[in-house]
C-alpha cells in the first residue's frame, strides 16, 4: 500500500488525510486555506516576533557583556589599589 498523502497546515499544524484536503491545501480544523493571505500574513507576523525576540536577546546579551567588563574592570582596580 502506498503512503498517503497527507497537508498539515501552517496554521495550526494540525494535519489531514482527506484526498480533497490534501489537493485544495485546505484545513478542516481552523478553516483556512494553504494561500490565504491571512495565513501568510500570520506567518510573516509570527517571524517578525520570533527575530525580535531574537534581536531583544542580542541586546541583553551586549548590556550583560558591556556590565561584566565593568565589574571586571572595576574589580582589577580594586584589586591593584589593595596591593599597592
Amino acid at each position: 500500500m502506498a503512503d498517503q498523502a497527507t497537508y498539515t497546515c501552517a496554521h495550526c499544524g494540525a494535519t489531514s488525510y482527506n484526498p480533497n484536503d490534501v489537493r485544495e491545501g485546505y484545513c478542516g480544523a481552523c478553516h483556512r486555506w494553504r494561500d490565504d493571505p491571512l495565513l501568510l500574513a500570520d506567518l510573516i507576523l509570527a517571524e517578525m516576533s520570533r527575530l525580535d525576540e531574537l534581536a531583544r536577546i542580542r541586546a541583553a546579551i551586549a548590556i550583560l557583556t558591556a556590565k561584566e567588563r565593568e565589574l571586571t574592570e572595576a574589580h582589577e582596580n580594586a584589586a591593584r589599589v589593595f596591593m599597592e
